[in-house]
């Protein structure tokens, strides 16, 4: 048995299906069905086209239609009146137009760089904010030069042009916008005015020096050794001599004080940082000392917060005023201050025991540690330095060995051992001003 095969068009199958319906019988199926070819591809038999005639379509519509396509391109484009032209050329501005929308869009919600290129801000040179420390800072004659003071408003403007008025300076005005002020303060409160000048100069001391009283006066001096520097005296009534003594190179600097005998004040008194690293409490204690009459202040040279212009936001302006000196070497420091030709300066240090969970070193404190009553009536007898350490570790214990006398203020909160535990101590700004006040009592 053979079935015999044929074949037959699709269509033809599929019309005779009956009922309308395009759908092939339960007989058709069994029929072979051609697929129709593409005119560009070849029969098997050569019925068609020859057997040496291309099945690629791309090269049989460039056999039969690449003369038309040649002469198309030489003919001129017909638009007598310009129509096509003139479509194209609206097609393209709009397409030019919505380009332009977004990128304008985009770049008003990004930061393009203008701001920043604009004010050339120099590392060389620092940006003091704020009314209180602009203010102070020009009239500061360890500020050698102020290139520019930047302002934004009327009132701003009309502040500044009469402080420069009184102080008869000549400093360029550039009015500004609120975000470059922003920027150049970086982000702190600028009260609408910064001033572009060189930053201070870290003065470096070896030791402190002798006190010579004034008896008719009120007005004392003593000494600082300064370390190879030539530095401008900070006020204009200071005198910087050579010493001569087997160091050449050491120089002796007189720094006024003020004597204060009605409230029990008749030498310097200074406060000594050790390692106080936030700028916050820097500014806090260099404002406390200076409302409450300290004479000066001495940080540590590393791991200490540098002078910068939030300290000086954070002190109102005071650190200008100020006399701070740094140190490289502050056991030694101690020990050549406390010697009697330079002196004889007490070290009285802020020493936490009572929130310690460590068992305090004996032999470091041990007839050394005074009542805060105590500290009263220290500056009729010598010239005192107060010693505050670091806002975590607190004062290293080599200077603690060295150091006079221990003082810690008593804690009088409540006797809870939760409380207790979180609230231990002070901050270092507070504990500076408590201790400075029972030194300066006030009249």
């Amino acid at each position: 048995m053979w079935k015999r095969s044929f074949t037959t068009s699709r269509s033809l199958l599929w019309k005779n299906a009956g009922n309308g319906n395009n759908k092939r019988s339960s007989f058709d199926k069994y029929l072979a069905v051609e697929t129709p070819k593409k005119s560009w591809q070849s029969n098997k038999n050569g019925s068609r086209f020859s057997k040496n005639s291309s099945s690629n379509k791309e090269e049989w519509f460039k056999s039969k239609y690449a003369h038309v396509h040649a002469r198309q391109k030489r003919e001129p484009i017909r638009d007598p009146y310009g129509k096509k032209a003139a479509h194209e050329a609206k097609l393209s501005k709009i397409k030019e137009d919505s380009k332009l929308q977004r990128t304008e869009h985009r770049q008003s919600f990004s930061y393009n760089g203008r701001t920043m290129d604009k004010l050339q801000m120099n590392p060389l040179l620092e940006y003091v904010f704020g009314t209180n420390s602009v203010m102070a800072a020009l009239t500061n004659p360890r500020r050698h030069s102020f290139n520019k003071l930047y302002y934004y408003g009327n009132d701003s403007l009309e502040l500044i042009t009469n402080k420069l008025k009184e102080l008869k300076l000549d400093v360029p005005l550039q009015e500004s916008n609120k975000h470059e002020l922003n920027q150049l303060s970086k982000f702190n409160l600028h009260n609408n005015i910064v001033l572009e000048t060189k930053p201070l100069q870290n003065t470096e001391i070896k030791h402190l020096g002798p006190v010579i009283q004034q008896e008719e006066t009120e007005s004392s001096t003593f000494q600082v050794s300064l370390v190879n520097q030539n530095e401008v005296p900070i006020f204009a009534d200071e005198v910087v001599t050579e010493k001569q003594n087997q160091n050449a190179n050491d120089i002796l600097k007189q720094v006024p004080f003020d004597t204060k005998l009605s409230q029990g004040k008749r030498f310097p008194v200074g406060i000594f940082l050790d390692e106080v690293m936030d700028p916050h409490n820097v500014g806090a204690i260099i404002r406390s000392a200076y409302f409450l009459g300290v004479d000066f202040i001495v940080m540590t040279k590393k791991n200490s917060s540098s002078l910068t212009p939030v300290v000086s936001k954070a002190s109102s302006g005071s650190m200008e005023w100020v006399p701070i000196y740094h140190v490289d070497d502050p056991v030694q420091f101690f020990k050549e201050s406390q010697l009697d030709t330079n002196g004889s300066w007490t070290f009285i240090t802020s020493h936490c025991t009572s929130g310690s969970t460590e068992k305090p070193v004996t032999q470091f404190i041990k007839d050394k540690t005074l009542a805060i009553v105590d500290l009263d009536g220290m500056l009729q007898r010598s010239p005192t330095m107060l010693v505050m350490g670091n806002e975590g570790s607190g004062v290293r214990s080599s200077l603690i060995q060295i150091t006079d006398y221990l003082v810690e203020i008593p804690f009088n909160g409540p006797q809870s051992p939760t409380i207790a535990s979180t609230v231990d101590s002070l901050n270092v700004s507070v504990a500076t001003a408590i201790l400075i006040n029972h030194l300066l009592p006030c009249p």
